[in-house]
C-alpha cells in the first residue's frame, strides 16, 4: 500500500506542512530556465539554457563553464555555446544541465553554500576590527537542503529521465522533499483550468496537450519543430533571398554606426578581436536581433483564411501588400520597411505551403502545422471530451506572442469546427504566457497538501534499499492524489445506467467498479482458485523478490500471495489497476499503485519483476500483445509471466447447446462490441503464440474447464458449476451493461429485458456448456 499522511493531522515541525519553508519550483526549458519559490507570482530566477564555455573543445573535462545572461552574451576569446537541453524539451548534457539548475536555485534564491572559515579569508588578519550586521544572516543563507523541489517536465519525457531528476535533486542535492509534474497540467492550473487543450508554442517545439481532469490523455499528445526557432530560420532565409541580401550584424561587433536611409547600405565600424568568440556564440546574438524582430516586426495574418488565399480574384497577400509596412533597424544602421513578407514568415505555421525552403532547410509537412496538430490530438482522444477541449483551449509559450497569433488560431479552429463553441484563453500578460508551467507549480507547490504528500528521503515503504525507484513509484500515486485535491477527485466515480465506474482514463474499462462487482470479483477469485487446485498461480517461481498483479481489481490476488509469508516472505507485491478499490489493510509487502499497464514507460525501470502476473483482461486492451511485449522489457531475465484468460465463447461437447441459445447469442453480440469497440475478448486462445513472439521461452500451456452451472455429475466440477453459475447471474449485467449501451446504443430497460432469457439460459441443466480457461 502506497503511504500517505493523513492530512487531518498536523504536520510537526520537522516536516514540510507550514509556511516556514518555502518550496522551491524549477521549470527546465530549451531557451529558458525558471525558477523560484512556490507561492510567489513570477520566478525571480530566469536564466538561459544556453551556456559558454571558454576552450576549444566541447567535450573537455576540464572547461570553463559559464552561465547566466551577462556570461553567455559578452564576447570571450575563443566563447563557444551550448545548451544541455535537446531542441524537444529533454534534458541531453545531465552534467552540465545540473550545474545550470543549481546557478539558477542558489544565485537568487538559496545563494551558494558558505565556504571553509580556513580558507575564505574571514580569518585573515585585519588592521582594525570591522563591524558587521550579523542579525538574520543566518537565516538569509538558507541551503538547497532545506527547501522541497518540485519539478517539471516535458509530457513526454521518458521514465529514465525523470529518475535521473530524482537522483540528483535528492542524492546530489540533498532536497527533503521532491516532486515531478507535467508542464501542461501546470500550465492548465496555471490557467485555472481542471481541463484544457494546452498549445505550448517555445522557442524549440509546438507542442497540444489534452488535459482532462488534471491528468495528461497522452494519446492525445503532438508536437512538431514549427516554434521560435522555426521562424527565426524563415527570417534568415527571407534576408538572404532579398535583393540586395538583408545584413544579420549582431551588437556585438558594431563599435560605432551613422544613420542612413532606408534601404541604404549601413555605415558602421565593426570590431575586431585577436581571439574571436566561436561560430556559435555568433548564432546565439544574432538569434537576439531575431528576437528583437520577431517582436516588433514579425505579424500573423489573423484571418479569415489563408495568406495565400482570398477572393474576388485577389489573394490575402495582395491586399497585406496595400497596408502600411512597419520599420526595422539593424544594429549597424541599416534599415528598411518591411511589407507584406512580415506576413510571409509567419504564416508557415498555419500553411506549410507558404514557408521559406531551401536544400538545408525543406519545407515543413502539412501534419507539422498548428492546426493540424489540434486537429489529431483532439482525434486521438475520445469524441464525448472534444467539445470540452475546444471550449478551454490555453495558449501559452513565449512564441505565442506574435501579433495575430490568437486570432489566426481561432479562424482556423472555428473553420474546422464549425459545430462546437472555440473558445481559446490567452494570458495578456508576457510573464504569465512565458511562465505559464512555472506558475502553475507555485501555485502546486504552495498548497498545504503538497508538502505533506511529497516523497521524501526516507523510502515510504519502509525498505533502505532501493529508495529511489520505490520513490518514483510513491511520487507518482501521490501526485495523482494531490491532483484530485486540486481538480475532480479520481475517486468521485461516474455514474451510468446505475452503475459505478472508474474515473481515471474514464471509458477504457468496460466494467463497474462498484461494491456490487467488488463482491462478484472476489467471487470469482475463489472459484478460479478451486478450478486450479488450490494454486495462485502455476509458474515455477524461485523465491522472487518483486511480484507485478496487472489490473489488481479489488487486490484480493495480491493478498491472498502477500499472507502465504511461508512462500513468498522477502517479496514487495504490487497491484496496479485504474480504480482505488483495493482495502487499506493489507499484509505489509503488498503495495497498490493507480496506473495503466498501456503507457510505454511504466513506472519501474526495466528488469524490475521476477514475475508478473495478469488474469481475466479480456476486453481491457487495444492489444493484449503490447501489454506481453512491456512485461517481458520490465521482466528480470530468468523471471516468469503468466496469464489466465478464459475463452470468451461457451464450448460444449456433446451437442446439447442450441445454435440459438440465449447465453451464446449473448456472448456473440458482446464479441462484437468488443471487437467494434477496439478491446478484443478473444485473446486466450492466442496467448502462447503471443509469448513466443515476444521472445519468451519454455512456454507452457494449460487449459482448464469452466462448468457454466453445476450440470456434471462429477462432485469436483459440479460445485465449480455452482459458484460458476452464481457468478454469471451476478456478472451478466455488469459483463455487458456499457458494451451494449455505448456501442449498440440499446438502454438500460433494453438490456435487462434482454437479459431475461440470458438468465434463463445459464441455469439450463439441459445445456451442457463449459469455458475454456
Amino acid at each position: 500500500m502506497a503511504a500517505a499522511q493523513n492530512s487531518s493531522i498536523p504536520p510537526s515541525n520537522g516536516e514540510y506542512g507550514g509556511d516556514e519553508i518555502a518550496a522551491l519550483v524549477l521549470d527546465p526549458g530549451y531557451s529558458s530556465t525558471r525558477a523560484g519559490f512556490a507561492g510567489e507570482d513570477v520566478p525571480k530566477s530566469v536564466v538561459p539554457s544556453f551556456y559558454g564555455y571558454t576552450d576549444s573543445s566541447e567535450g573537455s573535462s576540464d572547461r570553463k563553464l559559464l552561465f547566466g545572461d551577462n556570461a553567455v552574451h559578452t564576447p570571450l576569446p575563443n566563447l563557444g555555446i551550448a545548451n544541455p537541453i535537446s531542441k524537444d524539451g529533454t534534458v541531453e548534457d545531465w552534467d552540465v544541465a545540473t550545474k545550470l539548475w543549481e546557478y539558477a536555485i542558489t544565485s537568487r534564491l538559496t545563494h551558494t553554500k558558505p565556504t571553509n572559515p580556513a580558507s575564505n579569508g574571514l580569518n585573515d588578519p585585519q588592521d582594525g576590527d570591522i563591524e558587521a550586521e550579523m542579525e538574520g544572516l543566518e537565516e538569509n543563507e538558507k541551503s538547497l537542503e532545506e527547501h522541497p523541489l518540485l519539478m517539471s517536465e516535458p509530457a513526454w519525457n521518458s521514465s529514465k529521465a525523470r529518475e535521473k531528476a530524482i537522483q540528483i535533486a535528492m542524492e546530489d542535492w540533498g532536497v527533503p522533499a521532491f516532486w515531478s509534474a507535467k508542464t501542461g497540467v501546470l500550465a492548465a492550473f496555471a490557467g485555472g483550468k481542471a481541463s484544457a487543450l494546452v498549445i505550448d508554442v517555445g522557442a524549440s517545439n509546438v507542442s497540444v496537450t489534452p488535459v482532462h481532469d488534471g491528468l495528461i490523455l497522452r494519446k492525445g499528445i503532438m508536437r512538431s519543430p514549427l516554434a521560435g526557432n522555426f521562424i527565426s530560420q524563415q527570417l534568415r532565409l527571407l534576408f538572404a533571398s532579398s535583393q540586395p541580401p538583408v545584413p544579420l550584424t549582431p551588437h556585438y561587433l558594431i563599435a560605432s554606426k551613422t544613420a542612413v536611409d532606408a534601404g541604404v547600405q549601413s555605415n558602421a565600424t565593426y570590431r575586431t578581436f585577436s581571439s574571436p568568440p566561436q561560430a556559435s556564440f555568433r548564432r546565439l546574438e544574432e538569434e537576439r536581433v531575431l528576437t528583437e524582430f520577431k517582436e516588433s516586426v514579425v505579424q500573423v495574418w489573423p484571418g479569415p483564411g489563408r495568406l495565400s488565399s482570398g477572393q474576388q480574384g485577389t489573394t490575402n497577400e495582395e491586399v497585406v501588400k496595400t497596408w502600411p509596412g512597419r520599420p526595422f533597424e539593424m544594429p549597424d544602421g541599416w534599415n528598411q520597411m518591411f511589407g507584406s513578407e512580415r506576413y510571409k514568415v509567419a504564416e508557415g505555421l498555419f500553411d506549410a505551403k507558404m514557408a521559406f525552403a531551401d536544400a538545408e532547410n525543406p519545407a515543413p509537412q502539412a501534419s507539422q502545422t498548428v492546426t493540424a496538430l489540434v486537429q489529431a490530438s483532439l482525434n486521438a482522444i475520445d469524441v464525448d471530451i472534444r467539445p470540452l477541449m475546444l471550449s478551454n483551449i490555453l495558449v501559452t509559450g513565449g512564441t505565442s506572442f506574435l501579433n495575430g497569433f490568437t486570432d489566426r488560431l481561432n479562424s482556423e479552429l472555428t473553420q474546422a469546427y464549425p459545430g462546437p463553441r472555440v473558445r481559446i484563453s490567452a494570458p495578456g500578460n508576457l510573464a504569465e504566457r512565458r511562465f505559464a508551467s512555472w506558475i502553475g507549480g507555485s501555485i502546486l507547490g504552495s498548497l498545504g497538501t503538497f508538502h505533506q504528500d511529497a516523497a521524501n528521503n526516507k523510502d515510504p515503504f519502509g525498505s533502505d534499499d532501493s529508495y529511489l525507484i520505490r520513490e518514483t513509484i510513491y511520487l507518482r500515486y501521490k501526485f495523482r492524489s494531490s491532483t484530485r485535491s486540486l481538480t475532480q477527485s479520481i475517486l468521485d466515480y461516474p455514474i451510468e445506467n446505475g452503475r459505478r465506474y472508474h474515473k481515471y482514463r474514464e471509458g477504457s474499462y468496460m466494467y463497474p467498479n462498484d461494491e456490487l462487482e467488488n463482491e462478484r470479483l472476489d467471487l470469482q477469485h475463489e472459484f478460479l482458485r478451486i478450478v486450479c487446485g488450490g494454486k495462485l498461480h502455476f509458474a515455477p517461481t524461485n523465491a522472487p523478490k518483486k511480484i507485478l498483479d496487472i489490473g489488481t481489481g479489488t487486490g484480493i490476488w495480491p493478498i491472498d500471495m502477500g499472507e502465504d509469508a511461508h512462500t513468498f516472505p522477502d517479496a514487495e507485491i504490487i497491484g496496479t489497476d485504474l480504480s482505488a478499490t483495493q482495502p487499506d489493510w493489507v499484509p505489509d509487502n503488498v503495495h497498490f499503485v493507480i496506473d495503466d499497464a498501456t503507457e510505454e514507460d511504466w513506472l519501474y525501470p526495466p528488469d524490475s519483476f521476477d514475475y508478473i502476473h495478469s488474469r481475466l483482461l479480456l476486453g481491457c486492451f487495444d492489444d493484449f500483445r503490447e501489454v506481453i511485449r512491456k512485461s517481458f522489457k520490465y521482466l528480470k531475465p530468468g523471471g516468469w509471466m503468466e496469464s489466465q484468460e478464459p475463452m470468451s465463447m461457451p464450448s460444449c461437447d456433446d451437442g446439447t447447446m442450441p445454435a440459438t441459445w440465449a447465453f451464446k447469442e449473448w456472448s456473440r453480440v458482446g464479441d462484437e462490441a468488443a471487437m467494434y469497440h477496439g478491446k478484443p475478448l478473444r485473446i486466450a486462445n492466442k496467448l502462447k503464440r503471443w509469448y513466443e513472439q515476444a521472445g519468451f521461452v519454455d512456454v507452457h500451456e494449460a487449459v482448464f474447464k469452466i462448468p457454466m452451472n453445476p450440470w456434471p455429475k462429477d462432485p469436483h466440477y459440479k460445485n465449480i458449476g455452482k459458484i460458476s453459475e452464481l457468478n454469471w447471474l451476478q456478472g451478466v449485467q455488469a459483463m455487458c451493461l456499457a458494451w451494449f449501451h455505448r456501442v449498440h446504443g440499446w438502454t438500460k430497460d433494453e438490456i435487462e429485458v434482454y437479459l431475461v432469457d440470458v438468465r434463463k439460459a445459464v441455469q439450463d441443466r439441459n445445456v451442457h456448456a463449459y469455458h475454456k480457461l
